[in-house]
């Protein structure tokens, strides 16, 4: 309160941020009726990871958004006009490659845009960037800001569906269904679990004890282990990205997944039927820096032993095949032989094009 009463700081702002229901704490409303009586916004913050079906995800909205806003207003008056909600775009709540991330976002913006109980609402934000894990979400927030905040639109401005109409099956919950898998040799190719798995790779939900299915391939030298699924419902000249998981299984089962590999994992990743746009991440391993400050730190080791990668393509026609290797290319091993990798979370999904 000194601070926004002092005369030096005339027309500034010390903004709040919380991730928390503050509405039901006596001094948590204290505290944020103290900073809008003095003019000064305050910043809620919004972690709502990925659903299974798009009527699944408006409930989880609708409870964390409309259902609560009038417990704010009754707690600290005035609080719609003095809140700004920020979205999160962080790896941590894109949980889910069954379905589309921008989708859920835009729904969180439809929600704000709509819904009477926001009638007045200070702003809505994106965050952050820095922990997002591609520029085409960074984008799309950007559009988002703009067709709502700034232009007030309220219908969608988007057309994909929430659930995935692309692959079946990205995270090898139910097996192998819907992949074709070739084994390089006998029993060089399997689908196995591994409890905690997902909270490393910065899966919110998932907890150190949560079983995380995943395809195991072993290297070997005469051939690469395949596995592929058909591509469905393209749209000729529109662009899609197919985003996956890889991690080393030695280091997950010798406790040294949280350290930083020595190189990449080899994986090769095609589609036939599609031009390639840019292959992302190609050779650059995914790191969560934060260590032990992350938010994902105290479900599990960081994701430091992980690797994502992407490939962008334009689709030729209205099926495609997607190809996926633990060999460099279809005539070199590019990793060593024996090798043992992780595959899962296998997003395939239509890209915004800049």
């Amino acid at each position: 309160a000194r601070i926004l009463e002092d005369p030096k700081y005339a027309g500034r702002f010390v903004m709040p941020g919380m991730g928390y229901n503050m509405y039901d704490y006596g001094k948590s409303t204290a505290f944020l009726r103290m900073f809008i009586a003095h003019g000064s916004p305050v910043i809620e913050q919004w972690y709502l990871e990925e659903r299974d079906s798009e009527e699944q995800a408006w409930l989880w909205i609708n409870e964390c958004g409309a259902e609560l806003e009038p417990k704010w207003n009754a707690a600290i008056p005035g609080y719609t006009e003095n809140a700004i909600k920020l979205l999160h775009n962080a790896q941590r709540n894109m949980c889910n490659p069954a379905v589309d991330f921008k989708v859920h976002l835009e729904m969180q913006f439809e929600h704000l845009a709509t819904r009477p109980e926001f009638f007045g609402l200070a702003g809505i934000g994106i965050y952050p960037s820095y922990r997002c894990p591609s520029e085409e979400y960074v984008r799309w927030g950007a559009e988002l800001s703009r067709h709502y905040g700034l232009e007030g639109n309220t219908e969608r401005l988007g057309a994909t569906p929430y659930e995935s109409a692309q692959i079946r099956n990205p995270d090898f919950i139910n097996g192998a269904d819907g992949w074709t898998l070739k084994p390089a040799a006998p029993g060089s190719m399997a689908i196995k679990s591994h409890p905690g798995y997902g909270a490393m790779q910065a899966r919110y939900p998932y907890r150190t004890w949560t079983e995380t299915p995943f395809l195991w391939t072993k290297r070997s030298a005469g051939k690469p282990n395949i596995f592929s699924q058909e591509i469905r419902n393209l749209k000729p000249g529109k662009l899609y990205s197919v985003r996956l998981w890889t991690g080393d299984y030695a280091a997950l089962m010798t406790g040294k997944f949280n350290e930083l590999p020595d190189k990449p994992c080899t994986v090769n990743i095609s589609v036939e039927g599609g031009e390639v746009w840019d292959d992302w991440y190609r050779t650059k391993a995914y790191t969560d820096t934060g260590g032990a400050k992350s938010t994902f730190f105290r479900y599990g080791a960081p994701a430091t032993g992980c690797q994502a990668q992407q490939l962008i393509f334009r689709a030729t026609g209205p099926t495609a095949t997607l190809n996926i290797s633990d060999w460099e290319s279809d005539t070199k091993p590019g990793g060593h032989v024996g090798q043992e990798l992780m595959f899962n979370k296998i997003d395939v999904h239509p890209y915004l094009e800049p």
